[in-house]
């Protein structure tokens, strides 16, 4: 994560015990344990409003670190149909799980481009039914919550994304615009498993 003139400001890492923010300036780790990452908890809120670009619980996982919109653990999602829509030009998978709201499903519409396989949209929407055939079942005239990717750069895999909207309600919620991007290539595969040196302070969430 680049700042201002190019500086480093901090790390995010995911892996199988904790969700952590490394802040370079501060010298400080926040993190959250996995397993509490996948509840919708006020821990799991006070940890995403440390970030620098506060994205909603719904979308951190899937969205902002994965190609698919189906990250997280096994049996967490269940996938009802990954079908190309023509006119549309795009692959449109429809999922489901158990949302924080009880006897509620949040179901996911996430629309993908067939030659990058980059998310173009991402919608939910809250439904007693976790059974629907479809998702002209669903009404997505107006979603839970509604992120979306545009001014691409790159080349297939390689292919990023430099703005992202989230609506809440069709109500534009926040915009992030990326000026650019670029591989760390002085970082080798042990970027993966750092954890924090006794001189760095850890706040747990």
């Amino acid at each position: 994560m680049l700042g201002p003139l190019g500086l480093r400001l901090g790390l995010i890492q995911i892996n199988p015990d904790w969700v952590q923010f490394y802040d370079v300036r501060a010298k400080k780790v926040h993190r959250l344990p996995y397993a509490e990452f996948a509840v919708d908890s006020a821990r799991r809120d006070r940890f995403l409003r440390v970030l620098p670009v506060a994205i909603p619980g719904p979308f951190f996982l899937d969205l902002a670190l994965s190609r698919s919109g189906l990250g997280g653990d096994e049996g967490e999602k269940s996938l009802r149909s990954c079908a190309y829509v023509e006119s549309e030009n795009v692959y449109r998978l429809l999922f489901v799980e158990r949302s924080e709201f009880k006897a509620r499903n949040r179901w996911h519409r996430v629309d993908v481009d067939p030659n990058t396989y980059f998310p173009l949209q991402h919608s939910t929407r809250l439904t007693e039914s976790a059974e629907l055939l479809d998702d002209k079942d669903i009404s997505w005239a107006v979603p839970e919550w509604d992120l979306r990717y545009s001014r691409f750069t790159g080349e297939g895999f390689s292919t990023l994304p430099r703005l992202l909207k989230v609506f809440s309600r069709d109500q534009l919620l926040w915009s992030f615009e990326w000026l650019s991007a670029e591989p760390i290539e002085d970082r080798g595969p042990e970027l993966f498993t750092w954890r924090p040196t006794a001189s760095i302070s850890v706040q747990d969430y």
